[in-house]
């Protein structure tokens, strides 16, 4: 590139000389021609340069530090029914999903473990959805507060780089941005799923939901979204009753029963299944409902309100 810039300027650089009569000749032709002036002084046509806005960053623009970005325009294209989904391609991540609509999905980064909750931060639109009630897999973040329909972007920060951020970022944190509406819309979705399991005894399908709706428009500088969201799922076995094998002979007296099921466990010990246990299948009941409201006061500033209602249950 610098080299043809360089070539560029040396022809620029060189003279070049013409007769005097024909220097002549072309001020006289250009002097002849009014018509040539009025087409110069005619008014062009304006031009316009339009360029697509990309979704709004609620980050530091300065922040030291590595960052993950997925938009929707991304994710559209992905498997996606809980707000985690989002996440489930973020590099130097695991999220703990064992089924969809799991209330104990936690995030574990480099450093840091699936029951180490404290560690890590996450956030949608700047309210904290994390449970510092504890520190383990049974404190997980309340994705259920977010429809994942209404996502804009998830930014992933790696490691406690700033201060804006408490030290419970020391492992990463999560930050949800959701969208608002620029002019009327209103959606439906409905979403089936189902996955066979087959194992020690237990071969059945496993089926669920989710049925999410909104509405929303902007008027002026006033916009709004409402939205109701629906999630029925029954995942798979997730604990199984074991014992290990016996190394007594059985004596005479001894009744033989039938059910049990045998397999090598990781020391490859003979282990006896006697099937699911108590906490084995968990069928989940999410209903949520959420108010946006927003108005902006500038180009730059917006006032906003969020009022979400949830209801969940757990069967067993």
């Amino acid at each position: 590139m610098s080299t043809l810039q360089f070539r560029a300027r040396r022809r620029m650089r060189r003279r070049v000389s013409f007769p005097l009569p024909l220097m002549a000749h072309v001020a006289l032709c250009n002097a002849a021609s009014p018509e040539s002036a009025e087409q110069n002084d005619a008014p062009l046509a304006p031009v316009v340069v339009t360029a697509q806005s990309a979704p709004r960053s609620p980050l530091d623009p300065n922040l030291p530090a590595s960052v993950n970005t997925v938009t929707a325009d991304q994710f559209q294209f992905w498997n996606v029914t809980t707000p985690e989904d989002t996440l489930k391609y973020a590099p130097n991540m695991a999220v703990r999903k064992r089924f969809i609509g799991d209330p104990n999905a936690t995030i574990a980064v480099r450093g840091t473990s699936n029951s180490q909750t404290a560690r890590s931060l996450v956030y949608a639109d700047g309210l904290l959805l994390s449970n510092f009630l504890g520190n383990t897999w049974t404190f997980a973040p309340r994705w259920s507060m977010v429809f994942a329909d209404d996502i804009e972007r998830t930014d992933v920060i790696y490691g406690p780089y700033s201060a804006l951020y408490p030290g419970n970022s020391i492992g990463a944190t999560v930050a949800i941005t959701t969208r608002m509406p620029t002019q009327f819309e209103a959606d439906a979705k409905v979403q089936a799923f189902t996955q066979h399991f087959d194992l020690f005894g237990v071969n059945r399908n496993f089926n669920g939901t989710n049925t999410t709706a909104t509405v929303g428009d902007k008027i002026g500088k006033f916009s709004f979204l409402i939205g109701a969201d629906h999630l029925e799922n029954t995942g798979q076995p997730l604990q199984f009753a074991t014992l290990a094998q016996s190394r007594t002979p059985a004596s005479a007296a001894a009744t033989p029963v039938s059910g049990a099921y045998f397999y090598n466990d990781q020391t490859n010990a003979r282990t006896v299944v006697l099937g699911t246990a108590m906490e084995g299948i968990e069928r989940t009941f999410q209903d949520q409902l959420r108010v946006k409201l927003a108005y902006d006061i500038t180009n730059t500033l917006q006032a906003g309100f969020t009022l979400r209602l949830l209801a969940s249950e757990i069967q067993q």
